[in-house]
């Protein structure tokens, strides 16, 4: 990418647009939380259509002391412990079932009788080293509009600069989800009791999912860019349509991420991932570290960005504090 004075955007905002949801898994520890309040700054910053926020805790303690000021009188806030219970991976297992957790209850919410926020159009899922540096509603609404198959948008089969995104690791994680030589290795382990009956129901499970998957497009080892993607409401609202969703702990010790693991999910819902990460659109997001500096990425356009704590060439600090100089001006 080519580096940009980048645009005053400090007082924008996207305007009349899709209301939405934000899914935000939090870990334990201080610094997660400063995180956690960093980014809502931001988004609260540039974006008045979010009407919940629902966020996942792996902590002991309550998130909501502290967060809550944040908010705006019309965004309701949702504290929800993550089903795994501190079991497995807390990068692996813990995200994606806590991302599997926060769609399950966007979708219970919408059949009740009395809602407690209205109907949100998409959920963006976010992670604390996200951060949001322009608005995006409006833009993510009429993309999904245009492309009712799509069910993630982000970063997907290429990379923001457009050079193509190839994940070779990935595909044998999911061999293993179906190989029987996986099943056989759990039998000796059930016997001993090192593993429950649950466990291996997870697992058959798991191998349905990826078979609905594939016979609706899914290639194996392909998967959104996790930090920063929109979920059409589409997706969590067919989840009822495939009972293996049913499972709250569906990915527990599965071994993959949740970018992953949503992945497959939205196949298996019938829809597929789209990329949305060219200049002059949302999703500024790689795995790790930010795709270009922050005046570029500022002057490309996006609004989405994605990884401030790995970044190489600044430090994290200073990579938010320049984005907070930047919202800080339209209110001096």
């Amino acid at each position: 990418m080519t580096s940009l004075a980048p645009p005053d955007r400090s007082n924008e905002r996207s305007g009349p647009g899709s209301p939405f949801a934000v899914l935000l898994p939090v870990g334990p520890g201080d610094l997660e939380k400063s995180r956690l309040i960093d980014l809502l700054s931001s988004l609260f910053h540039y974006e008045d259509q979010c009407r919940v926020a629902i966020l996942i805790s792996d902590r002991d303690d309550s998130l909501l002391p502290g967060i809550q000021e944040l908010l705006p009188s019309e965004c309701h806030v949702e504290e929800l412990k993550n089903p795994r219970q501190k079991k497995g991976e807390g990068w692996s297992d813990g995200l994606s079932t806590a991302t599997l957790a926060g769609l399950r209850h966007l979708a219970r919410e919408e059949e009740l009788e009395e809602r407690r926020w209205p109907r949100c159009e998409f959920a963006v899922r976010l992670d604390t080293d996200s951060l949001i540096v322009g608005p995006f509603a409006r833009q993510v609404g009429e993309f999904l509009d245009g492309h009712p198959e799509v069910g993630l948008a982000g970063t997907f089969r290429a990379y923001p600069s457009g050079e193509a995104r190839v994940k070779d690791h990935v595909k044998p994680m999911l061999d293993g989800w179906i190989q029987p030589a996986t099943l056989l290795r759990s039998l000796p382990r059930l016997l001993r009791q090192e593993v429950s009956v649950a466990n291996l129901g997870h697992t058959l499970r798991r191998r349905g999912l990826l078979a609905k998957a594939e016979r609706n497009g899914y290639r194996r080892g392909e998967y959104i860019q996790g930090g920063g993607y929109a979920i059409a409401g589409t997706l969590w609202r067919r989840l009822r349509e495939v009972p293996e969703a049913d499972d709250p702990l569906l990915f527990l010790f599965s071994k993959v991420g949740e970018d992953v693991s949503a992945t497959v999910l939205c196949y298996a819902c019938g829809l597929r991932a789209a990329d949305f990460n060219r200049p002059g659109e949302v999703f500024g997001v790689v795995s790790v570290g930010l795709p270009d500096t922050p005046a570029a990425l500022e002057a490309s356009g996006y609004a989405v960005i994605h990884s401030v704590k790995t970044a190489e060439r600044q430090r994290e600090e200073d990579i938010r504090e320049y984005f907070r100089g930047r919202r800080h001006a339209s209110i001096r």
